[in-house]
């Protein structure tokens, strides 16, 4: 899933824009972290967690949000990273080039702005590949290709199995395969009921799968062709 860190020395803003998120995004409920200032998220990053986006007051008293983001900038990994800064004073939303900021958000938070934010900062994920984002009744969900283990057809749901478990969402396999295409060319079909991310592939056999999370997955006679070839392509040189 992708992860998302909220910076802030006021409690109230940090749970306000947590709870936000998580109206929208419930399916974010554990990916969401907050911290009280620029110091506890560095340290955090540096113990090994990532975040794609970082939502961070720009006036924090401890260690301010600009000082913060230069210095996550410079470390391995985050050139990346979606800076959204959320500031009390229209005087302080100008460009700061060393930092890169995404977006900037206005105190105090609105929900429609916070959430047009969010939604340009995944679209502009979704365009680079590192994400995927399935509009469902109860919230949109926002998923990290990178992580998905296999998806399974189910009528007209799918079951996707990733690094956090197993989830089912209402969307057809055609319409699966056709948003996943669009970010990575890592998923094949293998069977009418089954694709798989090819880089969690452990073993293969004339009729079977085996990935790396113990799952194993049927061969269908007529993607057995596609998925030798891709399996010699990838893992065979």
């Amino acid at each position: 899933m992708l992860r998302v860190a909220i910076c802030d020395d006021d409690w109230y803003y940090c749970e306000k824009i947590k709870s936000m998120l998580l109206e929208k995004f419930p399916e974010m409920k554990g990916t969401i972290e907050d911290f009280a200032d620029g110091s506890e998220l560095i340290d955090d990053i540096k113990s090994g967690n990532n975040y794609r986006i970082i939502i961070m007051d720009k006036e924090m008293k401890e260690l301010d949000g600009i000082s913060t983001a230069e210095y996550i900038r410079k470390m391995p990994g985050q050139q990346e990273t979606l800076i959204i800064f959320v500031t009390a004073y229209d005087s302080e939303i100008v460009p700061v080039v060393n930092v890169h900021p995404f977006a900037y958000i206005k105190k105090p938070v609105e929900k429609n702005e916070l959430m047009e934010k969010m939604r340009q900062a995944l679209e502009s994920i979704e365009k680079s590949g590192r994400c995927i984002i399935l509009k469902q009744k109860n919230g949109d969900v926002v998923l990290n290709p990178m992580t998905l283990y296999c998806i399974e057809s189910v009528g007209r749901h799918c079951l996707i199995y990733d690094s956090n478990g197993t989830n089912e969402y209402m969307i057809t396999m055609k319409n699966m395969m056709n948003i996943i295409k669009n970010n990575t060319e890592l998923f094949i079909r293998v069977h009418k009921s089954y694709s798989i991310n090819i880089k969690y592939l452990e073993r293969l056999t004339t009729n079977s799968i085996y990935l790396k999370n113990g799952l194993t997955v049927p061969i269908g006679r007529k993607f057995k062709k596609e998925l030798f070839e891709k399996y010699i392509r990838n893992f065979c040189r």
